[in-house]
């Protein structure tokens, strides 16, 4: 990855509620119910990643692990769940097993 071959060109703006990407893995595309707070392309050793910040769902009882780590193909790497400390109310954050899915993702 380079300024001039970056790898991984990122299809979003702020605002809009899907994101597309395009690598040589392939095209993918991530649909929100909010748009996402923040995405970029990120490189982490020979590994071009996209990172993307979630909108935070306000209601109680739900996830709080709204920044998410995907590889070049769309697949999830990781999610990184933030420190209890920042979290206003220990009701915000929620087991995996009462997680729903947030999105739905599509290939194009």
């Amino acid at each position: 990855m380079t300024e001039e071959d970056p790898g991984v060109r990122i299809a979003w703006t702020r605002g809009e509620a899907t994101v597309r990407w395009h690598s040589p893995a392939g095209s993918v595309e991530k649909r929100y119910e909010q748009p996402p707070q923040s995405v970029m392309a990120w490189r982490e050793y020979d590994e071009v990643l996209v990172l993307m910040v979630e909108a935070v769902n306000g209601a109680p009882f739900t996830p709080s692990d709204n920044a998410v780590v995907y590889r070049p193909d769309g697949t999830e790497q990781f999610r990184l769940h933030p420190p209890h400390g920042l979290l206003p109310e220990a009701s915000d954050v929620c087991t995996a097993s009462t997680t729903r899915s947030r999105r739905t993702d599509d290939r194009f």
